[in-house]
């Protein structure tokens, strides 16, 4: 019956997640708290029903592994130079100073000094599947929010490599640290390069697969790709999931990106969910007791001054005070890579297992409660953003400094999706928000707002109606917006103006206006009023399908085909 065993085992896993992720949402806790709670009880320090193994391991780290690919779906290789700023320059400053206090911390609470720095070093990565997870369950993943912290998240998994070597490396082969990670730096520096270049034999391989192949090799071929990548990643030296992520920016550029994301999500939804059960699995549900100050210490120390210092590097790297403080919380949880450098160093010896042991549960415990962090982060930002607005009286004058190529009129979440839609093509605009908290909330997400309302005649002038290339109002009703879009027309005919409605009957009287009117009965992504606004500046056909693809999951959306506008004749 052994040969049957590590089948038993992954069916305790997935029952135990389901039982887990389903209670744990009754309750209205995370899904993430229900795996955790899952891997614990089934693992060797729970009932014991799965040992430990790297056969588990690999499968859970898999997880991250088509997370990445996904997440690099979305990005590109221009994007990514576009978070430069972010990945060179905030990421860096973000890891050193975390690595300093909390390497302080360590230095006080009694430990050496090597181990000390290992320990800040560590803790001050995040978790790149809770973070990205999050994300893009909240839909944020391609907000400013989202982009600064996957630039940061991509930087700590560089950083990452360097860690694994100096845990490596401790003990009687400290001396050989120097030539170590040179040879590995020099080693993840050729595979970028190879998988930059080798991105470019990606498209005629799936041309071929798709004239001669069916719908399972074209699944075969993308899960090749993804596992090839990692594989390869991980042997050169650098992390797997940074691997995919790589292969998944460089696909990302191709007309299969669409077929590939929605080919292998399955496979990331339950690979991710096995991989926070195995962390569950490290978690000693008797050292939750018999430590449970030491854990609730670190996990305490952990979650407070990370939010708190990853928020001062982001306020030191120039960006907005409710945007950082949201940014710290986003990013105040351990790393999945604790556990690695963890047990590494305690086989060496440079960490006492006892020791070890307090910083793995607090890590694991610091990721089960990340989204209560996230959420007192949005609350904190917000609140400090309501401050700023109430405090600037000049923000309607100051949003006539301009030029800014496009004004949106609020910034609910058919505004947000206009403008999310704009920052990938690299649009200026300006959103005009009359409600004081929607207006903290939309300026600490990143978005650029200003107080006053877009169906003004006088503001819309002082920001430049004779500058602005399109109006986008949006959902509009009542005579006086009807009139409004008259008089504006009639001063500033070149000025494209947009407006939403969900009937054929209710455009006729505002395309007499000179509107461009957007007919969209069924729209729930909310995204059909972003394209028409790209087409209204001229944006070519191809890139907005592509951003639309990237967007969501039905297959509709891929060619835009929901969206229809009538100018003016």
């Amino acid at each position: 019956m052994h040969q049957f065993a590590p089948l038993l085992w992954i069916a305790a896993l997935l029952g135990a997640g389901i039982v887990g992720a389903t209670l744990s949402r009754r309750i209205g806790l995370p899904t993430v708290v229900g795996y955790f709670a899952a891997g614990a009880a089934v693992g060797p320090h729970g009932l014991a029903l799965v040992p430990e193994g790297r056969g588990l391991e690999l499968l859970a780290e898999l997880g991250v592994v088509f997370l990445l690919f996904d997440i690099g779906l979305h990005f590109s290789l221009k994007s990514l130079w576009e978070t430069r700023r972010q990945l060179f320059g905030l990421g860096p400053l973000q890891v050193a100073l975390c690595a300093v206090v909390l390497g302080t911390g360590a230095v006080f609470a009694g430990l050496p000094g090597q181990a000390a720095l290992l320990v800040g070093a560590t803790l001050a990565l995040s978790s790149t599947a809770v973070v990205l997870r999050a994300l893009m369950a909240s839909g944020e993943h391609a907000s400013p929010l989202g982009r600064t912290a996957t630039a940061i998240l991509i930087f700590q998994d560089l950083f990452a490599v360097v860690l694994l070597v100096l845990a490596n490396s401790l003990g009687p082969a400290a001396d050989a640290l120097a030539a170590t990670l040179g040879w590995v730096l020099l080693k993840a520096g050729i595979a970028l390069a190879a998988v930059a270049i080798g991105g470019r034999l990606l498209r005629p391989i799936f041309q071929w697969v798709t004239r001669h192949g069916d719908d399972e090799a074209f699944t075969a071929t993308a899960l090749l790709l993804v596992l090839a990548t990692a594989g390869a990643a991980g042997m050169t030296g650098l992390s797997m999931p940074l691997g995919a992520f790589l292969a998944g920016m460089v696909l990302s550029e191709s007309e299969y990106c669409y077929r590939v994301k929605t080919d292998l999500k399955p496979f990331r939804g339950l690979l991710l969910g096995l991989f926070f059960i195995t962390v569950g699995m490290s978690i000693e549900v008797g050292l939750l007791v018999t430590a449970f100050a030491p854990i609730l210490a670190v996990v305490a120390a952990l979650t407070l001054a990370k939010a708190a210092v990853s928020a001062l590097a982001a306020r030191l790297a120039g960006l907005a005070a409710g945007f950082a403080v949201r940014l710290g919380a986003t990013l105040a949880q351990g790393s999945e890579f604790a556990f690695v450098v963890f047990a590494l160093a305690a086989g060496r010896g440079a960490l006492a297992p006892e020791t070890a042991a307090i910083l793995t549960a607090g890590v694991a415990v610091s990721m089960a409660v990340a989204a209560f962090a996230a959420r007192a982060g949005d609350a904190l930002g917000d609140r400090i953003e309501a401050r700023r607005v109430a405090s600037e009286a000049h923000l309607v004058q100051g949003a006539a400094r301009g030029p800014h190529r496009v004004l949106l009129n609020g910034i609910g979440p058919v505004a947000r999706s206009v403008a999310r839609g704009l920052e990938a093509m690299q649009v200026d605009y300006l959103a005009l928000e009359p409600d004081p908290a929607r207006l903290a909330e939309g300026r600490a997400a990143g978005f650029r707002v200003a107080f006053g309302r877009a169906d003004e005649l006088g503001l819309v002038e002082a920001v430049g109606a004779d500058r602005v290339q399109a109006l986008v109002l949006g959902r509009i009703e009542g005579e006086d917006v009807l009139r409004f879009v008259e008089q504006l027309l009639a001063r500033h005919p070149a000025l494209r103006v947009l407006v939403r409605v969900r009937r054929e009957d209710e455009a006729d009287r505002l395309r007499a206006t000179g509107a461009v009117v957007c007919v969209s009965p069924d729209d729930p992504d909310d995204q059909t009023l972003a394209a028409e606004t790209l087409r209204a500046l001229g944006i070519a056909e191809e890139r907005i399908s592509r951003w639309l693809a990237e967007l969501v999951d039905d297959p509709r959306w891929e060619k835009a085909d929901k969206a229809h506008a009538f100018a003016a004749a």
